[in-house]
């Protein structure tokens, strides 16, 4: 298969000497007791890959080859059949020489196709569009979607660090785009994006040195934080982040001068925290982060060993092999990380001699202990409909928030993709509740023994609704707001009207 992008970042960032510039609550992984592997598969493809989770654990992107192993092809697994108790739904979308390396909470997939970027557009129902960019001598590609539709391209030549930009993917279109060329000193590459904030590496134009980059989105404007190194780690350490969350956070690695790659993590008020690196490995770095967990890769200096480990943030949490985490018959080996969100990871590996694609998540998702129904098909206008989450309490972890996360489309009354806001909102608000994340996520106190919630869901902007969408809710049941231990979990489809 060809693959471009996050697979060249991990080599990189383990090449000594200089590299050649060119310019242009959520639910606790680490608390699960156990966890399920789902293999996810492509009928009549000789190997499937997992590139992306998207947040709310509905949508994964991959990219699936053909029986002969030449034609690559984009990839989106839907797992919302999966946890109502059903299989997985895939849809393919060939290339020619095509991929995804990300998916958002829309379901909104983005990769490339040959030499130029695209996005797959699934806004409205039944109805699929894909939008192509080009830069001229250039492989161009989509790294990241962000939920509010922020799109990370990277434009590659080889032997050379790609160029970074950011912009706004609406559909047929791509606004507000920027790339990031630094200065005459440094040069920029952002290897992550969420809603608002952007994760990288500045390097040296003139020496091998490269420092951690963490930037925020204000006004349009791209304000890098000051990065504050680790304990025990002098003015002057290098490092770089790979994976950012939603809140600012961020995950990489430090090296002091002379040094080996550590894993650290990062606070958005540019704080930095190493975790080490694990037994019987002299290098290691963080590709991925969650709420309270991350994922590492830890190898050793002179050799092609790149081996995943997974370990809770909070201090003298152990690492284990990614692998440690299967059920001991699984049949998995060979492991290869691509990403994860606050409900698992994906990424592929080998069953039963194929390569194949994997979402590992904790046995509580797959265990259907929530369900999520609505009193009507469908939201119209103004009128509120009400969302009802059913879900079975455990007497060791007694459930008292119940948390509502809300993929919906964007709307704009205006048409600017700045002033667009849920297609969905939780309005009138419970008694007690709280809202986060631009009101996408609501918050409800569960009352004690309490095994069912019901809250108000209306359309939002009726007036800008210019034709059906579709909207998912995702509900957990959780004990606590930091490092919660969730219990149970239930998904719902709706459609949106105007009318």
């Amino acid at each position: 298969m060809k693959y471009r992008g996050f697979a060249a970042r991990l080599s990189l960032v383990l090449l000594a000497g200089a590299l050649l510039l060119t310019v242009l609550p959520s639910a606790s992984l680490a608390q699960a007791p156990s966890f399920s592997v789902l293999a996810l598969g492509k009928p009549g493809a000789t190997t499937t890959l997992a590139t992306g989770f998207d947040p709310y654990g509905l949508y994964v992107s991959g990219i699936g080859s053909d029986d002969n192993g030449t034609t690559t092809y984009a990839v989106r697994w839907d797992l919302l059949p999966w946890l109502q108790g059903g299989s997985a739904a895939v849809s393919a979308f060939p290339g020619p020489d095509s991929g995804a390396y990300t998916v958002n909470a829309l379901g909104q997939l983005g990769g490339f196709i040959g030499s130029e970027a695209a996005i797959w557009n699934f806004q409205t129902v039944d109805l699929v569009t894909v939008d192509r960019f080009h830069v001229d001598n250039f492989d161009l590609s989509v790294q990241r979607l962000a939920n509010n539709g922020r799109a990370l391209l990277h434009a590659s030549q080889t032997g050379f660090l790609p160029l970074s930009g950011v912009g706004d993917a609406q559909p047929g279109s791509l606004t507000n785009f920027t790339w990031f060329n630094g200065d005459s000193a440094t040069a920029p590459v952002v290897w992550d994006i969420s809603s608002s904030f952007g994760a990288g590496s500045s390097y040296s134009r003139t020496t091998a040195d490269r420092f951690p980059l963490l930037a925020r989105s204000v006004n349009g404007a791209w304000v890098s934080q000051q990065i504050v190194p680790a304990a025990g780690f002098p003015q002057g350490t290098n490092g770089g982040l790979f994976a950012v969350t939603e809140g600012g956070d961020g995950a990489g690695y430090l090296r002091k001068p002379g040094g080996l790659v550590e894993t650290a993590v990062f606070g958005v008020d540019g704080s930095s925290v190493a975790l080490g690196i694990p037994d019987g490995y002299d290098t290691a770095y963080l590709i991925g982060r969650s709420v309270d967990s991350v994922v590492a890769i830890a190898g050793k200096t002179g050799t092609e060993v790149a081996d995943p480990f997974f370990r809770a943030i909070s201090p003298g949490s152990p690492w284990m092999p990614l692998s440690a985490l299967l059920p001991a018959d699984s049949g998995w080996t060979d492991l290869d990380f691509w990403g994860m969100n606050d409900l698992g990871m994906v990424g592929g590996g080998t069953l039963q001699g194929k390569s194949s694609a994997f979402a590992l998540v904790p046995s509580w998702v797959a265990s259907h202990t929530g369900t999520v129904t609505a009193d009507a098909a469908a939201v119209v206008g103004g009128n509120p409909i009400q969302i009802t989450f059913k879900f079975t309490q455990d007497p060791a972890h007694p459930a008292k928030i119940a948390h509502f996360a809300m993929a919906s489309p964007l709307v704009s009354a205006t048409g600017n993709a700045k002033d667009a806001l849920p297609v969905l909102s939780f309005d009138p608000l419970p008694t007690g509740a709280s809202l986060a994340n631009d009101g996408k996520d609501l918050f409800v106190p569960i009352p004690d023994g309490a095994t069912e919630i019901s809250i108000p869901l209306r359309t939002l902007r009726a007036d800008a609704l210019d034709r059906n969408y579709s909207a998912r809710l995702i509900a957990t049941a959780v004990d606590q707001v930091v490092g919660a231990q969730a219990t149970a979990l239930g998904v719902t489809e709706l459609t949106v009207r105007r009318q």
